[in-house]
């Protein structure tokens, strides 16, 4: 995976006058269809960095789409109500709350890939930021791929279209102009809108026009602007002047941003005061003075010896993933919105805990659930981190139910030192519990029932729940007391029952302590290989026939996964490569797959070589395990009580059905090594574990099923490229990246003479006179 370094921003209204450097090569003084050209030289031309959908795209939201008002929460495109108990309706969402699940927001592609020209995909245009926007799941799936039409008030429904909401409509029309200019044919507006096409440029529509008068560039647009323009390198340029679609196009006259003002020059102030604080085994916490600036700060580069690590819109920052008892330098410079950089400011130092010293977990956690009889209701939270923890930015909340929504959040206060416990009670417990309460009150979520779980959230994120998420009503801690067990010490989003110990209704005996095992020994876990397959196998080895790399929908993320079917033994399976995993405790697996007609009874099953042999770890069978069309997640760890890991480990994962029509695809595969569990760790904590979770259910309505796929080689390519694809498909088309057709003729061989091309980046669409396919190749 590459790992993206993102700076994000909060962007003051800039007003009229303010031109961006950006500009500084482009004739603003033309009209008509040459600015329209102009302008789209630009953008494709600075377009240098092509994001991968994913973990690049979502990153990405988590910046662009920040609330400007609450750096904890993003924007969802469409929404319009947060307190009105439907959460597709939700204006703004937890940042880090995405996903596939009822509740989670997901990556809108405003302009829908199935109605460009080819279909955009999930690359190159498929992938573009800027006109991907966070948006709630079911919203989501509730506007599907339905044109864009006029209406009023809230996003809805209208007739076979879809009204994007007054507050969404300028944001839209321009998103869907950037495009037009980025993507040419291949992204037309009268293809996304139904409206009038204009007298100068017929592709173009009356509508996106009207709605980019009708709703000014609003504070989240200045904001995306620059920040995509740091990571892809091109700016959407109806953002920093609405005009230019006047200018280009007529029609109502838009905001007119742009004037005859100087460039912004003027560097902000030095940021002062450095101080580095709150020293852990990993992590140290940094803080200063905010700079000032003619217009406005908008964001801190941190670098961390001598080396920029990150970015900061705030005066805070923690740097994390250090080495223990390790000494760091850092400074810090602010930028502003013209792209100006103050001085340095002050060179601050801190120590790293030693990882001896008292601390065995990286985060807060709940340890104990007391669901009794009347009131007596308790939850209490342990610090194991080796350093004491200010509760101002974490609270409880309640899922009542087993529904769709978090109740209303109960603040935390005060401070819990290392080794201690923060106990949450109702005001109306026992005495027993109230003689151990830092707080008792009687709100809402210490109301809770065995049927409503309870979640730890840290700025607003969930990241420890004790119950299952939106299960339903049925109990899962009815008058009981659930208890962590010793060898857990972090907490965990997904609820898993073997990691508690359960006691009978009104047991608070320890409720006030807890204990973990070997807590002076901190306990370290190291990913060892992640395979995403979106651009090659990434280590495993095709095991034959039935194995194959492919392309599509049913890949959990990104485009690709890996596919098997079949009974075939090794042919239908894939393998890893070899593991020294000598030096740890445990193991884990964790990856997720997607079941296509899997009759009942057909399984698949997870294996372990162990140095002699291999060992069945988990098998997961259809009927019983999981069903046909849906995504599921695998976890299984391992551990040297019970499995010898060796120095030349391995995983398999095999399918075992009976025909080649029978699939499961495999993607987004994490190994962990976990070692330092604490001295009674290898004996009595952490058993092997092995469980399976739905995810998300593939919406086969209106999803790309691309069951056929295409290899091209060698991609690169200097003339001859060679295609492996079902005869069937007999005509070809190649496109540039803005959508113009370059060549196309007729498959009379798969080998195809691209010598002719240019150097760049191609769009090849293959047709079988019914289906379409799609790929992207390079010309060297």
């Amino acid at each position: 995976m590459r790992r993206l370094l993102l700076l994000f921003f909060v962007i003051p209204f800039l007003g009229i006058a303010q031109v961006p450097s950006y500009y500084n090569d482009v004739d603003l003084s033309l009209t008509g269809l040459a600015l329209k050209d102009e302008l789209a030289v630009k953008v494709i031309s600075t377009h240098s960095n092509f994001l991968v959908y994913t973990p690049e795209v979502w990153d990405a939201l988590k910046l662009t789409d920040l609330d400007p008002n609450d750096a904890s929460k993003v924007l969802l495109i469409y929404g319009y109500d947060d307190n009105d108990g439907v959460p597709k309706t939700d204006r703004s969402r937890g940042v880090n709350q995405n996903g596939g699940n009822v509740g989670d927001w997901n990556r809108e592609h405003v302009y829908p890939k199935s109605l460009g020209n080819p279909n955009l995909g999930t690359s190159g245009p498929g992938s573009d930021a800027h006109h991907l926007r966070p948006c709630d799941t079911q919203w989501n799936s509730t506007r599907n791929n339905r044109k864009f039409a006029d209406g009023t008030g809230n996003a809805a429904i209208t007739g076979a279209f879809w009204y994007p909401g007054d507050e969404w409509k300028g944001d839209v029309a321009r998103m869907m102009m950037y495009m037009y200019l980025r993507y040419g044919t291949q992204c037309l507006p009268i293809n996304v809108g139904e409206g009038n096409p204009v007298t100068i440029d017929t592709d173009m529509i009356d509508l996106f026009l009207q709605w980019n008068a009708d709703d000014p560039v609003s504070l989240l647009e200045e904001q995306r602007n620059p920040v995509l323009e740091g990571l892809q390198g091109n700016r959407n340029p109806f953002i920093d002047n609405p005009a230019f679609a006047t200018e280009i196009w007529g029609g109502p006259q838009a905001e007119d941003k742009f004037g005859s003002a100087p460039p912004d020059t003027e560097v902000p102030s030095t940021p002062t005061n450095l101080q580095v604080s709150n020293a852990v085994v990993s992590s140290l916490d940094l803080n200063w003075t905010a700079s000032t600036d003619n217009v406005g700060v908008v964001s801190y580069d941190i670098y961390q010896d001598g080396v920029l690590i990150d970015a900061s819109a705030t005066t805070n920052y923690t740097a994390t993933g250090l080495a223990s008892s390790t000494l760091y330098a850092f400074t810090v410079y602010a930028l502003d919105a013209a792209g100006n950089i103050s001085l340095v400011s002050n060179s601050a130092s801190g120590t790293t805990l030693n990882s001896g010293s008292g601390g065995s977990s990286t985060e807060l956690f709940i340890s104990e659930y007391v669901e009794g009889s009347s009131y007596n209701k308790a939850i209490e939270i342990a610090n194991f981190t080796g350093s004491s923890v200010d509760l101002s930015i974490y609270d409880l909340r309640r899922n009542t139910n087993g529904g769709s929504s978090w109740d209303t959040a109960l603040p935390l206060s005060g401070n819990v030192v290392s080794g201690d416990v923060f106990v949450v009670s109702h005001s109306s417990a026992s005495a027993a519990v109230l003689a151990e309460a830092d707080i008792a009150t009687a709100a809402s979520t210490m109301t809770f029932n065995g049927n409503d779980p309870v979640g730890l959230f840290k700025n607003g994120v969930l990241i420890d729940v004790v119950g299952t998420f939106n299960n339903g009503t049925s109990n899962f801690a009815a008058n009981t007391t659930l208890r962590r067990i010793s060898s857990i010490n972090d907490p965990s989003t997904i609820y898993t029952a073997s990691d508690w110990d359960s006691f009978s209704s009104d047991t608070f005996d320890d409720i006030g302590t807890h204990t973990i095992d070997g807590e002076n020994q901190g306990p370290t876990s190291e990913i060892i290989h992640e395979g995403y397959f979106e651009s090659g196998l990434d280590g495993w080895t095709d095991g034959g026939g039935d194995c194959y790399r492919y392309s599509g929908s049913r890949s959990y993320e990104g485009s690709r996964s890996m596919r098997l079917r079949d009974n075939s033994g090794t042919a239908s399976s894939m393998t890893s490569e070899t593991f020294d995993l000598s030096t740890f405790d445990s193991v884990d697996i964790e990856f997720y797959f997607y079941s296509y007609s899997m009759e009942n009874g057909e399984d698949f099953f997870v294996k372990f070589y162990d140095g002699s042999s291999w060992l069945d770890i988990g098998n997961y069978a259809r009927g019983t395990d999981f069903e046909n069309n849906g995504f599921y997640n695998v976890s299984i760890s391992v551990d040297t009580s019970t499995y010898n890991l060796a120095s030349n480990s391995q995983f398999r994962i095999q399918c075992d059905a009976s025909a080649n029509g029978d699939h499961i695809y495999v993607d987004e595969i994490i190994i962990t090594g976990n070692t330092n569990r604490g001295n009674e760790a290898r004996s009595v904590a952490a058993k092997s574990r092995n469980y399976i979770d739905f995810i998300s259910a593939l919406n086969t309505d209106y999803e790309i099923d691309e069951t056929d796929t295409v290899k091209l080689y060698p991609n690169p390519v200097n003339s001859i490229l060679n295609i492996e694809l079902d005869n069937d498909y007999v005509s070809y088309s190649i496109y540039n990246m803005i959508g113009k057709e370059i060549l196309k003729g007729n498959l009379t061989n798969r080998k195809l003479n691209v010598n002719q091309l240019n150097s760049g980046v191609y769009i090849i669409k293959f047709s079988d006179g019914e289906n379409i396919i799609t790929e992207r190749f390079i010309k060297k």
